[in-house]
């Protein structure tokens, strides 16, 4: 259960950087934050293809990237809430999204989501 509960924390990380790639403009400014923004974003596009996912696939994640986000910004901008209470808010922010994605997902990619976790971990020297 535990190792499950990071492989949805890796998926959710992943794909929110992605959905940023998606929402993100195509070609914009050379060098500054449009170079910086296209190397960092570019993590979903890349878990996709060794994924695999089907344009399906990756509709329904970018759907469900592109709802939390708003919510995530209001956490993070709320001044009413403890540093703690915001982080708890957002880790079931989080949990939703992941149980959303690790349903759209194959019994086989779940499987590879979760042997490039372990790889992470191991070059990270460490549980994430």
């Amino acid at each position: 259960m535990k190792n499950s509960f990071r492989v949805l924390i890796a998926l959710c990380l992943c794909a929110t950087i992605g959905a940023s790639a998606f929402a993100a403009p195509q070609g914009g400014p050379a060098g500054g934050m449009g170079k910086m923004r296209g190397a960092k974003m570019g993590g979903m596009g890349r878990m996709a293809q060794e994924l695999g996912l089907t344009d399906a696939q990756k509709a329904k994640i970018k759907a469900i990237l592109q709802t939390q986000m708003p919510q995530m910004k209001a956490l993070r901008e709320n001044k009413t809430l403890t540093p703690e209470q915001k982080m708890t808010k957002m880790r079931a922010l989080r949990m939703a999204q992941m149980k959303k994605m690790e349903a759209i997902l194959t019994p086989a990619q779940r499987k590879k989501v979760a042997a490039m976790r372990a790889q992470q971990r191991g070059q990270r020297g460490g549980p994430m």
